[in-house]
């Protein structure tokens, strides 16, 4: 462990923490523009739509990169293992804010047309602080002290204006009000943690460290929840070390004893870790440190002379392994080879060399990467395809269930079952993007003619939009509305509801794409917004509560959000032969 660590410092001093820096630059400068596409569209009336959708994609790309990042710098930089907490909470903040500001585009594609400035006067100092408060956190990421903390800008309604607007658009412009509000929130939230990791934040502010705004933001991170995918890792482990001792027991004269089932789990452990990897990928480096181990062992180990001539030879083979293999297996199938290369190897002080031990060994280590590898696959799909439509089909089932919750019958009770499904598959809900974006790599694109790796792409960002809109329509179905409103949208929402479950339950083991549930849509939400606004015209004067109207405005906008988001979703899945994808065959490999 000594001699790895001289060398971590001494020959591979490797720092990715200032890639993961640029990385979180990029998806601010992203945040940033898109916030200026709001600004235009709100001060102006422009329609920025199409192009707010692509910043939306670059976002969500980038998000990503910087999580995965983040992992990597926490394993190769020691300064980060001091502030690897409050960089988790920065990028948990940055996901918030992308959420807002996601949201924020859907109320304003509402009001376009309206002046908002009329109805909310202090809107464009209100912008004006929020760009300069993204300037500053951009400094702070580029190690530069901020030039100014952030100032309060309240957002106050002139109520003389609002009242001349419909219910309904006077429900969208305090809903505005409120997400712009959250924005505000978030945006000082996330200056002031990076200021924290920076040492750039006020002395009465510095016990806050990562802290701050945590149980605001991040309420449902605590709670009690399973990662199916976890779980199913956990079963293989155990399902291989288990086999292992079994096979130890029962079988004679086991090779190296104990170590078997010891080094199975330890293998059992690293292909559950990283279940993306390809089993190609692990019996391809095995294979390639096997033959490098041989080539050593009785060409060159038995004309060395010393340990300098013997370290020099596994620097350089090890160095010739990652090499040969980087562009073609993943890093832990290149770890499994050099580990392959010196367990075989078997250097000892006084050396000897039996042509029967090597092949023994190497019958060994097969065996033992074999039985992990059993394990893995009794749990999880060999295929990175096959388990990326797995994630995709449990991603509409989970969503299918979420939304069915919505038309509940308010006397039902809510068992114990019932609330521990709402927070996996919430959760499962928001994660499975992400477990797809590891799987989407190793995608054999040349056993999947007329699929391309920007399909691919396209679709799993397509699923990040479904996975907010799925979400924002849980979070609204969960406050009540007012009697009179409910009355009026009861019969429209079950038949929404039914056809949007019909939608989603289509996508569950389809092999073409099917209509999303969109297609009269705007007619349908255009009569449904005129026949409630016209028997809420009819209620007299403080019938209704400003916010009871804000509830069901944002109800209303997030089932036209979750139906463009279906639209897109079909767009792209009309493109791809799921056929094709789901048919059994073998890996494709040159």
């Amino acid at each position: 462990s000594g001699i790895m660590v001289l060398l971590a410092v001494y020959l591979w001093p490797v720092s990715t923490i200032g890639e993961f820096e640029q990385t979180a630059r990029k998806g601010l400068k992203s945040q940033r523009k898109l916030l200026h596409l709001f600004r235009r569209n709100a001060l102006r009336g422009m329609d920025t739509n199409r192009e707010a959708k692509r910043r939306r994609l670059e976002d969500a790309w980038l998000q990503e990169l910087g999580h995965f990042q983040l992992h990597i710098s926490e394993n190769d930089s020691f300064e980060m293992l001091e502030t690897r907490h409050q960089w988790h909470h920065f990028m948990h903040l940055t996901a918030a804010q992308i959420e807002i500001l996601e949201a924020l585009r859907q109320s304003l594609v509402e009001i376009q047309g309206l002046q908002l400035t009329r109805f909310l006067p202090d809107l464009d100092p209100f912008f004006g602080e929020i760009d300069q408060r993204f300037r500053q956190v951009d400094r702070l990421l580029a190690k530069k002290p901020p030039k100014r903390a952030p100032e309060s800008v309240p957002l106050s309604i002139d109520e003389p204006e609002i009242q001349a607007l419909s219910r309904i658009q006077q429900a969208a412009v305090r809903l505005t009000r409120t997400q712009l509000e959250k924005l505000d929130e978030i945006s000082r939230s996330l200056f002031e943690c990076l200021a924290g990791i920076r040492m750039a934040q006020d002395p009465d502010k510095a016990h806050d460290g990562h802290h701050g705004g945590h149980d605001a933001h991040h309420a449902e991170d605590t709670r009690l929840t399973i990662d199916l995918d976890q779980l199913g890792a956990a079963f293989g482990v155990v399902t291989g070390v288990w086999m292992a001792f079994l096979i130890w027991i029962y079988v004679y004269d086991v090779p190296n004893g104990w170590l078997f089932w010891a080094m199975s789990g330890i293998m059992a452990m690293i292909l559950a870790y990283r279940g993306e990897v390809p089993p190609w990928d692990i019996y391809w480096s095995v294979a390639v440190g096997g033959f490098a181990a041989g080539i050593c062992y009785v060409y060159i180990m038995p004309h060395l002379d010393g340990f300098r001539e013997y370290g020099l030879m596994i620097f350089i083979t090890c160095f010739v392994i990652f090499y040969w293999l980087h562009p073609q297996v993943h890093p832990i199938g290149r770890m499994f080879g050099v580990i392959f290369f010196t367990i075989i190897l078997h250097g000892e002080n006084h050396m000897h060399y039996d042509l029967i031990l090597y092949i023994e060994l190497s019958l060994w280590m097969f065996f033992v990467v074999s039985v992990a590898m059993i394990g893995r696959a009794l749990f999880l799909p060999q295929r990175p395809d096959k388990f990326f439509l797995r994630l995709l089909d449990r991603f509409f089932r989970h969503a299918d269930w979420l939304i069915s919750e919505q038309t509940r019958d308010p006397a039902r009770k809510r068992g114990i079952i019932d609330h521990w499904k709402a927070a996996i598959y919430g959760g499962d809900i928001a994660e499975l993007p992400r477990k797809m974006a590891l799987y989407e790599s190793f995608i054999e694109y040349r056993a999947l003619p007329g699929t391309t790796p920007q399909q691919v792409h396209e679709l799993l960002i397509s699923v990040y939009a479904l996975a907010y809109r799925v979400k924002a329509l849980v979070e609204a179905g969960r406050v009540a509305q007012a009697d009179l409103i409910e009355r009026q949208l009861v019969n429209d929402k079950l038949t929404w509801h039914k056809e949007l479950q019909g939608w989603l339950r289509r996508q569950v083991g389809a092999t073409q794409a099917t209509e999303p549930p969109t297609a009269d849509l705007p007619a349908r939400l255009a009569s449904l917004e005129a026949r409630i606004s016209k028997a809420l015209d009819q209620v007299g004067e403080g019938a209704l509560e400003p916010g009871d109207y804000e509830n069901f405005y944002r109800l209303l906008g997030s089932y036209r959000s979750l139906a463009e988001a279906a639209n897109d979703y079909t767009r792209v899945s009309d493109t791809m032969d799921w056929a094709r994808w789901r048919e059994m065959r073998f890996p494709v490999r040159t």
